[in-house]
């Protein structure tokens, strides 16, 4: 730690993951993976803001004991050549094992209790893609693809302050290939959505100052 107010140093995180899955192709086509998880995981580093000064100070230390336990599901279907379609989903739980004492820079700290959600991890991750391939203009191959992705709400902080709403991320793509030359269309975030990625600069305290980093605006490019 660089800062002034911080702890010289955290130590070095370790994990052990135990994982099972099946991998399964019930009709031509069509894959389907299971997987199930728990992931132990010591030391986990994590940032807090201590609010000393005029502005929040940003420093990292260490979760005693954590644990992630989750199921993730993959579908990949291919009817034919021309068109594909994947789904996946992922449910976690990412929570202290042991109370984790956090700083606030102040004459008293805050307790994240055990059993305190991992910062930054949602409940429920999705994605949804689709691919359409089709014959062209002027002899080029065409594609069409789209992209949804859901990120589930989260809290920021360890301890539950500064939550973040879930949100949906839309990407659109349309390109045409001949021989070594390929034109390009992409429309990100096609929805104009305004979901919270991260959040930084709020103290353990509940201080009034943080900033909010949104997802990329509408963006096309060509």
């Amino acid at each position: 730690n660089g800062s002034p107010g911080c702890p010289a140093e955290f130590k070095s995180d370790s994990l052990w993951n135990y994982e099972s899955g099946v991998r399964l192709t019930p009709v031509a086509g069509l894959q389907v993976d299971l997987t199930a998880f728990v992931l132990d995981w010591k030391d986990a580093q994590f940032t807090y803001f201590t609010a000393g000064g005029g502005l929040p100070t940003s420093c990292i230390s260490n979760v005693g004991k954590a644990r992630s336990t989750g199921v993730e599901l993959a579908l990949r279907w291919r009817p034919d050549t021309s068109f594909d379609i994947g789904l996946s989903l992922a449910s976690i739980d990412a929570r202290t094992k042991v109370d984790v004492v956090i700083p606030t820079g102040g004459p008293t700290s805050k307790t994240a209790e055990s059993g305190s959600r991992l910062p930054g991890t949602p409940d429920l991750q999705a994605a949804l893609q689709a691919n359409l391939r089709f014959a062209g203009p002027l002899e080029s191959a065409g594609r069409f693809n789209a992209t949804y992705t859901h990120v589930g709400k989260r809290v920021m902080f360890l301890g539950g302050n500064k939550p973040a709403d879930a949100y949906g991320t839309l990407d659109l793509g349309l390109d045409f290939a001949r021989d070594h030359w390929t034109l390009a269309f992409g429309l990100a975030n096609a929805t104009n959505g305004k979901g919270v990625l991260s959040i930084t600069g709020a103290p353990a305290g509940e201080g009034a100052f943080a900033q909010y980093f949104l997802q990329r605006p509408r963006t096309l490019t060509v």
